[in-house]
Formats: structure tokens, sequence, C-alpha cells
């Protein structure tokens, strides 16, 4: 079993849960200074893995220079894949790999994974899009209103999450929908920021019922999910526990949410590393 962060506290019932591993999943840059904050905050919070959205893999190599610290290191996933992968090719070791490396820096690591959200109507356009992101960020995240749009992301390989606006009263969602996300190892991305920035009770009031219905029909569908928050500022960011309380007001048992806020996003992250390195050929195999 790897250790993670606080691990050897676990065994005392008064330390915080929220001391383990989290994943920021949606972080869109009003300017790249900003990153630093983000990474300041994520440190205090346990959260080892920012996803900044725009920020093509060859300008994270740049920003990152800007903002070493003697206190922290902040790595891209291609590096951190690099020390491990020797171990062995199995995306199973891989991803114990990422884990140790995390668990050994301690709280002194934050990965910054890039990042594409591509908003479109049609599937053609989806698929213009994603033709020319795909080799530049590590996650392609797809959000639309269509639900046949939707099911062509599902579909596409390219694609990694479909996100999912609570703003939205036009649930988009259905068992076939369910079904293909399912099938091709996809999980919905549940923005959860506009419960926190709702203006008023009547908002809120819409905001949870369009979460529950949602919530409702991938639950019941048992596909899989990831919470984000999408922050406004890095005062928004919220630790592991406090992204599965969020979630508990749109009908999320806690028990469900485990690998919502983590796991999911770092299979992916080390599925799409191992993918985009120079030395993968196609699965299971690569130059040596």
């Amino acid at each position: 079993m790897v250790a993670r962060r606080g691990e050897k506290m676990q065994k005392n019932k008064s330390f915080p849960e929220d001391k383990f591993d989290s994943c920021e999943n949606y972080i869109t840059l009003k300017e790249s200074s900003e990153l630093k904050n983000y990474c300041d905050f994520a440190l205090k919070l346990s959260i080892s893995i920012l996803t900044i959205d725009n920020l093509t893999t060859i300008e994270r190599g740049k920003i990152v220079e800007t903002i070493k610290d003697k206190d922290y290191s902040v790595f891209s996933p291609k590096q951190i894949y690099e020390k491990v992968k020797d171990l062995n090719f199995s995306q199973k070791s891989i991803i114990g790999g990422f884990k140790s490396f995390i668990s050994t820096n301690d709280e002194n690591t934050v990965i910054i994974v890039s990042r594409k959200t591509i908003i479109t109507k049609t599937i053609d356009d989806l698929k213009r899009k994603l033709s020319k992101v795909r080799d530049d960020f590590e996650i392609v995240s797809v959000v639309g209103k269509n639900k046949s749009l939707l099911k062509g992301a599902a579909r596409d390989k390219r694609v990694d999450f479909i996100s999912l606006d609570l703003l939205n009263n036009e649930i988009p969602l259905d068992d076939a929908l369910c079904s293909l996300m399912k099938q091709n190892e996809k999980c919905f991305e549940i923005v959860l920021s506009p419960i926190m920035n709702s203006q008023n009770d009547k908002e809120l009031s819409a905001i949870l019922r369009n979460g529950k219905k949602i919530m409702k029909m991938i639950l019941a569908n048992n596909v899989p999910f990831i919470l984000t928050v999408n922050p406004l500022s890095p005062f928004q960011l919220r630790t592991n526990n406090q992204l599965r309380y969020i979630g508990r007001l749109i009908g999320i048992p806690f028990n469900k949410s485990r690998n919502s806020v983590f796991e999911h996003q770092l299979t992916k992250i080390v599925n799409n590393t191992i993918k985009l390195h120079e030395d993968y050929v196609f699965e299971g195999v690569r130059e040596v």
C-alpha cells in the first residue's frame, strides 16, 4: 500500500480526514502570475494537483520556471512519469509511482496539469477542435447542452471528461449517455462553483434541484464522476473532505464520493501522460 499524506496520524481519530490529497480539476487563470498564489493555497489544503485550463504543456514549462519557490517544488506529470516509469510499465504501477512520489515529498509538491475545455454545439465542431488540441493538453473536457453532441464526446477517445453545469436547467443526461460514459471509461465532471457563488436563496434552490436531478441519474447508472470547484480565486479552493461535503448538498452520499476528488483524476492524468510521452508506441508498448 502506498503511503499518503497524514497516514501515520490516521489512527488518531482526532486527525481530520481532509489532510489527504485532492485535486482541483478546473482552474482558469486571469493572468499567469496567479499560479503562484494557487500553489501557495494548494499546499496548505493538501491539494497536490492543480489542473489549469487553456494552459498548453509548452506554456506550463515557461510559467513553472517563474514560480520556483524554496518552500515547494512544482512538477509536470511528464517529469514525474520519467522518474517512476522504469519501475514497471503497467498503468497501475505508474499510478502507484505517482502516489509514492507525492507522499515521499510530503507537503512540498504541486503537480501542474494542462487542460483544455471545449465548449461547442455540434459534433463536427467538436471533432475539428479535438484535432487541434489533443497533443497540447493532458486533459480535455467538453461542455455542451445537446445530448447527441455529448454522446459523440462520450465515444471519442480524445475526450476525458464531460463537464456538467449546475446552472443549466435543461439536464442533458439520459440512460444512453450514461451507458456510453461507462463503456468508454469516462467521468462526468460536476462543477460546484454555482453553489458557492449563488446570489440568493431562490437561485441556490434552483441550483440544488438541478444538481440532485443530475446526480440521481449518474448514481442510478453507477457512472464515475469527479468534483471540482472551478474557483474564481485561490480563496475558493477546497480540501478533499470539503468538496465531498458540498457534494452532499446535491445528493451525493459521502461514501460514494471517495474517488471523485483525487483517484479518478490521477488515473486519467497518468494514462494520458503515458500516451503523450515520446516513448509511447501503443497501449502496453513503449520504446526503451
